[in-house]
């Protein structure tokens, strides 16, 4: 970050690794090659056994804009908790999420940084960027892409479902500040917790274009994976990490939620327990996914008191 005073184009980007020395070198190069922002970026490690802290020592030395941190293995959610704890030190005015194995086109930052910009009122709301990603195997051959385009959320499709995939999400101070009211919370991930501060407390700005190219590869934390019908049901078997999370958010949250906000979240928070909330969740229609696949995977689970 510059030196300077803070302006429009300041952009801290926050990374956590693990083990990532085989695809670092292509995603930090194109954080460099970012156009018309002012990027900086805190790495944390996250207790990798190969040679990414050593890959990583070295090249912070040599790109000051790079900065590491290193610690004990944590886990994915905790590890950027307290990439955002060092974050909140900053006094920049946009941050970013990024994994260590994707490739980032060069305008990503500027857009999500322009499309935020435009809503931006005196208010200081949290403002959430989010987009769309081109899928790609482990050579950057294209694929696919994660959505087709139109996608549309409301509050109610919204507790359903994520779709904020972490490393394209950019966020501003309101968002983060929202955020960490909740940090220690009982999150499913932290880009979906940080979607729902968007969502139930300022903006979402979904962009269809694709800023990212999305490797999947055997070692993804989290891709893009199809699912068969025995992965259906060995998930259908597992229960309580999204009801859990939305007990929480309640549970921090609720004073400063309106009536009918509470709700939509008390439709997923108490359903496994609660018959009237579990009917609502079974019967509204507008609680649905982004997929009939993901809608008719939800009612199954509220009809079965299985909301996962």
């Amino acid at each position: 970050m510059n030196d300077n005073k803070v302006t429009n184009k300041d952009v801290l980007v926050l990374m956590s690794c693990y083990n990532g020395e085989k695809y670092l070198p292509q995603q930090l190069e194109s954080l460099k090659a970012q156009e018309d922002v002012n990027m900086s970026c805190i790495i944390r490690d996250d207790g990798s056994s190969d040679g990414t802290v050593e890959y990583l020592t070295e090249y912070c030395k040599e790109n000051k804009e790079f900065s590491l941190i290193t610690g004990e293995n944590t886990g994915v959610i905790r590890s950027f908790n307290l990439l955002l704890e060092e974050a909140l030190k900053t006094d920049c005015k946009w941050f970013a999420f990024s994994d260590q194995d994707d490739v980032w086109l060069p305008n990503k930052l500027k857009r999500a940084v322009e499309l935020l910009s435009e809503r931006e009122t005196s208010e200081k709301k949290p403002l959430v960027y989010c987009s769309n990603l081109e899928l790609v195997d482990a050579d950057l051959n294209h694929i696919g892409y994660m959505r087709q385009p139109g996608l549309k959320f409301d509050k109610y499709t919204s507790v359903v479902q994520n779709c904020a995939t972490g490393c394209t999400i950019v966020f501003n101070r309101s968002a983060l500040e929202k955020y960490m009211e909740g940090i220690d919370a009982d999150m499913e991930m932290h880009d979906y917790w940080m979607f729902l501060i968007g969502v139930f407390f300022g903006r979402v700005v979904y962009d269809n274009k694709a800023g990212i190219l999305y490797r999947q590869h055997g070692n993804n934390v989290i891709g893009a994976k199809n699912q068969n019908i025995s992965g259906f049901v060995n998930n259908m078997s597992k229960t309580g990490n999204h009801e859990r999370m939305f007990k929480d958010f309640l549970k921090i949250y609720g004073s400063s939620l309106s009536g009918d906000d509470i709700s939509i979240i008390e439709g997923i928070a108490l359903a496994n327990k609660n018959i009237i909330c579990r009917l609502r969740a079974l019967f509204d229609m507008r609680y649905h996914g982004y997929s009939t696949k993901r809608t008719l995977n939800f009612k199954l689970r509220a009809l079965l008191g299985k909301i996962y």
